[in-house]
């Protein structure tokens, strides 16, 4: 996904846990204690929940069950609904789109930081407030920077990152799309062409203020999230026979990996997927030769 552009689902706890297996990251994770937690982020911990189908039958979880979280107000590309622009070219014979580049901003941007002498010694020293002063929209405009690009840049510094840091993470060379439409008027554009697979559940979320946030307000502005039944249902919330514990299908992750594949629901169609890939690579190889 591109950031600032980001397209996501969220589900209902229940509807996962009460028809999937699951499984937590860590041991001690549940549906009440998760990497939200204080002690988690102090360890550092992810939140990841993985789900397996019960089937390889089953089609997978349907988009319905959940909410699509759109983005409102990314500028994109008419055609393509990238924040981006790109072209279609030819690539080992094979039509491909591929993002356009704006040489001079590299260029620009490389010879500022080597007029400032050793750029280690030179930006480790400074506080992300003294760099924001020193990077300011109107030097970074005179690099050549779009408006979008400026922005990210900005704001990676406020958040700690070196300036070549922030120039990596605000895609900064990256030419954005040309006569763009709003990202909202992309996507009903979309739907409107596509009504097959427009999902019934959408949600377009400001993207200036970060998916979590999206996701947090629209619960609480719904007062959803309060029907809290751990109390009765355990920390599980009563589908504890569909959990698979952490230490049954993972394996590695500081652990000898001893070759053993664990739980067969966690596993199911690893043998297929396996085969799949080296078959593919097996027709890839031969191409090459």
């Amino acid at each position: 996904a591109e950031e600032g552009n980001e397209a996501f689902l969220v589900y209902p706890v229940d509807v996962l846990a009460s028809q999937y297996k699951y499984g937590f990251g860590y041991d001690r994770m549940n549906f009440i204690h998760h990497a939200n937690d204080r002690d988690f982020r102090r360890l550092g911990m992810d939140n990841d929940v993985f789900v397996w189908p019960g089937t390889l039958d089953n089609p997978g979880i349907p988009v319905d069950s959940g909410i699509v979280f759109l983005p409102k107000n990314s500028l994109v590309d008419p055609e393509t609904g990238s924040i981006y622009a790109s072209e279609t070219t030819t690539i080992n014979g094979q039509e491909a789109r591929v993002r356009l580049k704006t040489e001079s901003v590299e260029e620009k941007f490389q010879a500022y930081i080597v007029s400032q002498g050793e750029p280690k010694g030179y930006f480790f020293n400074k506080t992300s407030r003294e760099l924001l002063e020193e990077f300011s929209p109107d030097l970074l405009a005179s690099m050549d920077f779009s408006d979008d690009a400026i922005w990210r840049f900005r704001r990676a510094i406020y958040n700690g990152f070196t300036p070549e840091q922030a120039f990596g993470r605000a895609n900064a060379a990256w030419q954005r799309a040309q006569n763009p439409i709003s990202s909202q008027e992309y996507w009903e554009n979309y739907f409107r062409q596509n009504p097959q697979i427009a999902p019934k559940h959408v949600y377009y979320y400001d993207n200036h203020t970060g998916s979590g946030d999206a996701v947090s307000g629209l619960l609480q502005r719904n007062n959803i999230g309060r029907a809290d039944t751990s109390d009765t249902e355990g920390e599980l919330l009563g589908f504890d026979e569909n959990n698979i514990p952490n230490k049954v299908w993972r394996r590695g992750w500081g652990a000898e990996i001893t070759g053993q594949k664990g739980d067969n629901d966690a596993w199911l169609g690893y043998d297929q997927l396996e085969e799949t890939m080296l078959q593919i690579a097996s027709r890839r190889m031969g191409q090459q030769s």
